[in-house]
């Protein structure tokens, strides 16, 4: 399995009755860790089973008690019930990737840059990606990608998606010598060294955010160089 495929998965049998609340308290605690250390993202399956978990309430369900106990152990709970921005990461993307058919050249790729991609948002979430004077949230890449800050109440009217592009190739001006292949009377401009532009390009019309992915002459740049525009 691709590294990028794989999630932590809390799916509705995580919670039948009859499992032990100490198994129930260490899903939160693994859920917290993974939110809190940059892990594997947690996806729960229910909207209704994530509403239960932040709410401020008290539950009923001694399931849910059981996992927000975990989830309290390292504090995610509070972070999740005063920064709801925070549980987009709880949910299925709200950025869904297209990728590639099974088996494409193409599809290795655009899974390398999504891999980075998906790292650069965790890094967002937690505070740890500024442009300027400004600490980046996950309202910023949403409102990059879809011209909202917020996900409508009623949600979006063409789903957010997350496409993937050819890199711009741009020349690089040589600060060498003459290269080997000059020497010998090779035409620069046959084997141009090349690099690419990997800047995101968003269609908020449409809500589409284009990610330019690497290609077999292009590699991608350093993770601090990429995603700057976002």
């Amino acid at each position: 399995m691709d590294p990028s495929d794989k999630q932590l998965e809390v799916s509705p049998f995580t919670f039948e009755e009859g499992k032990s609340d100490i198994l129930h308290q260490s899903d939160g605690i693994m859920m917290a860790v993974a939110l809190s250390q940059n892990g594997q993202l947690p996806v729960l399956v229910e909207e209704s089973m994530l509403q239960q978990l932040v709410s401020s309430g008290d539950c009923s369900d001694p399931c849910v008690r059981q996992i927000r106990q975990g989830l309290e152990e390292l504090g995610m709970l509070s972070a999740l019930q005063q920064l709801p921005m925070l549980l987009y990461l709880l949910r299925p993307q709200i950025l869904k990737p297209k990728f590639s058919e099974e088996g494409s050249n193409a599809l290795k790729k655009e899974k390398e840059v999504y891999q980075v991609f998906v790292k650069y948002v965790r890094e967002v979430a937690a505070s740890r990606r500024v442009c300027g004077q400004t600490t980046l949230d996950l309202s910023h890449i949403l409102q990059f990608a879809t011209g909202s800050a917020e996900e409508p109440v009623l949600g979006f009217g063409l789903a957010p998606s997350l496409e993937f592009i050819l890199p711009t190739e741009m020349k690089v001006a040589s600060q060498e010598g003459p290269s080997a292949d000059q020497q010998e009377g090779v035409n620069e401009e046959q084997h141009p060294p090349v690099e690419g532009g990997f800047l995101p390009l968003a269609h908020t019309c449409s809500n589409v955010l284009e990610v330019p992915r690497p290609t077999d002459k292009i590699c991608l740049p350093p993770l601090d160089r990429l995603f700057c525009s976002l």
